[in-house]
């Protein structure tokens, strides 16, 4: 059997190398696509489910197995550049589902308001609308809807999921210790509901985000808090009932747009994907001065940014301060701007991204730009920075520390697995995922946090410029929007990417009214890089896609689950 297995494995590695192989011929046979932009055209972004900020870090079986998917990044340059470019008539968001976080959304909407102070239009054709993706689309001058189109409009809600009754089902028992009570990622493995510390920092977030979308609906629509509570009480609203409501402008296909436009005008389209493929400096946005923007995403882990099976994109430190320090030595860089989309990872890497943040930020003005979140060691890792920018919608806070292990032991007897031990020296079973802590492990651990989250405020404070027990009643786990956040002190500014920049550009003193070119951090290694740099493993490729499509390696499972020490807040989602 077991070389039946083997062999299979092996003929799958071949199979996989020989596809590689496949690709990378395909790859270099190609020709670059050239995008042409023709006149009377308009841009069609496609504007569906959640959103990177910026393209991730991958290896060369990811890049090759990718496909193309929006980013942030691409929506806000492609807006800028529809803004100032005399081919483009207007812009077209194709929505469909759910759509980007808060803080993104509202970065969209400023990038909206710059095509429409262009003299633009700016449209939305929506075949599934929710309250959060019509906060887009409420941003555009005209809705279009077809008669089958899904307008599920309900009350905004906080839902999580909690496992502690899978997990005594299984036999795991989770050991974790927090910093405090409104530190609520790892109640998930320890309780069935939410604390009442969580649910009163859920419905503390719920009311900012309500105050948020009644106010942004009021003064795009006219819409009134008592209308849109009717139509929320329908919950799922017909394209001509909303119409009737004011909520869209009109029911129609697609073809009916494309008709009416091609009665005022020639008209053409261009994807968001290839006009991605121009050039700022072909439309005139160029400037003799840059403003560097690094990009931090993702769990933030290890020494390497990318992304894995089970984590998703993943911020490493080596790569982080890779970036910072390039954009240190740029000669043409004047400031940076800090793009942090991260709820935070590991307390190690944390604070070496910071101490890098601090000594770049000697040296050249650094802005730190939250995004949808920036929240745990997304918030070390941005406040040592020169100044703070947050969407008022951005999450940000969560100065709380948290860590701890599972005992699989119970799963283990459940599957006939038994372990046996042999050690040296004190604690040398600490980590171990046979047993709980014991008291005295227990105790060690608290020292430790205790110490740890007593230095962090202390730090918090100094780069703040607050009193030390003023951080600590902000602290303890508590989360806030960057309009909170504003008001208690956290943050300097409230505002996107295009805020962070003017104020780099004040704190670098270049005239406000001077363009500056932006250069991007990190930048995406070509096809022959990757394979210079990363080589050509079919076996790794084939491990990698086993475990991210089969979850074969159970053992490789367990030793990763089993082996958790982190220090992170996982946002809520809140809808």
């Amino acid at each position: 059997m077991k070389s039946f297995l083997k062999l299979v494995l092996a003929m799958l590695s071949a199979l996989l190398l020989f596809a590689l192989i496949l690709l990378l011929i395909v790859a270099f046979s190609g020709t670059a696509e050239v995008p042409i932009v023709r006149n009377n055209s308009y841009l069609v972004i496609n504007y569906g489910g959640p959103l990177l900020e910026y393209p991730p870090v991958m290896g060369l079986e990811q890049r090759l197995l990718r496909d193309d998917v929006e980013t942030l990044h691409r929506i806000l340059d492609n807006l800028t550049k529809a803004a100032v470019d005399d081919r483009i008539n207007g812009v077209i968001f194709k929505i469909n589902g759910h759509g980007a976080g808060y803080g993104m959304q509202a970065e969209i909407r400023e990038a909206i308001q710059q095509v429409q102070a262009a003299g633009k239009p700016v449209l939305a054709f929506a075949t599934i609308l929710t309250p959060r993706s019509y906060l887009l689309a409420a941003a555009c001058d005209s809705i279009f809807m077809p008669p089958s189109g899904y307008f599920n409009f309900i009350g905004l809600t906080t839902e999580r999921s909690y496992v502690k009754g899978t997990l005594d089902k299984l036999g795991i028992r989770a050991n974790f210790h927090r910093i405090k009570d409104y530190k609520s990622a790892p109640e998930r493995f320890l309780r069935k509901n939410m604390s009442p510390a969580a649910r009163d920092m859920a419905n503390w977030l719920l009311d900012e985000r309500w105050d948020y979308f009644i106010a942004t609906l009021k003064t795009d629509r006219g819409l009134s808090e008592k209308e849109i509570q009717k139509a929320m009480n329908q919950a799922m609203l017909r394209p001509e009932d909303a119409q009737n409501a004011g909520f869209i402008d009109t029911v129609c296909y697609w073809p009916e747009i494309e008709n009416m436009l091609k009665n005022t005008d020639k008209f053409r389209t261009i994807s968001s994907r290839q006009y991605g493929n121009i050039e700022p400096d072909e439309v005139g946005i160029t400037g003799e001065n840059e403003i560097a923007v690094v990009h931090a995403q993702g769990t933030i882990a290890g020494q390497k940014s990318g992304t894995t099976p089970m984590m998703g994109v993943i911020m490493g430190y080596e790569s982080v301060i890779a970036d910072l320090k390039a954009a240190e030595k740029a000669k043409d860089v004047k400031a940076i701007v800090f793009r942090i989309n991260s709820g935070g990872g590991d307390a190690m890497t944390s604070d070496l991204i910071a101490h890098q943040i601090e000594l770049t930020a000697q040296k050249k003005p650094v802005v730190v730009s939250m995004v949808d979140v920036a929240a745990s060691g997304g918030y070390l890792i941005a406040y040592r920075a020169t100044k703070l920018v947050a969407d008022e919608t951005s999450i940000t806070g969560s100065i709380g520390i948290f860590s701890g292990k599972f005992n699989f032991k119970g799963l283990y007897q459940k599957i006939g697995i038994t372990k046996d031990f042999a050690t040296k020296g004190p604690m040398g079973l600490f980590y171990s995922d046979y047993f709980d802590f014991t008291p005295r492990q227990l105790n060690q651990i608290r020292k430790y946090h205790q110490a740890g989250f007593d230095n962090w405020i202390a730090d918090v404070a100094q780069h703040r410029n607050m009193d030390i027990e003023t951080v600590r009643s902000l602290a303890e786990g508590r989360v806030w929007t960057g309009r909170q956040a504003k008001d208690n002190g956290l943050i300097d500014e409230l505002g996107g990417l295009n805020t962070a920049i003017q104020l780099a550009k004040e704190l670098a003193n270049l005239p406000a009214e001077n363009p500056v070119s932006l250069v991007h951090y990190p930048r995406e290694r070509t096809l022959t890089e990757l394979i210079l740099e990363d080589g050509l493993s079919g076996i790794d490729t084939a491990n990698w896609l086993m475990f991210k499509y089969l979850h074969l390696d159970l053992p490789q499972t367990l030793e990763y689950l089993s082996d958790v020490r982190w220090y992170a807040w996982d946002p809520m989602t809140v809808e």
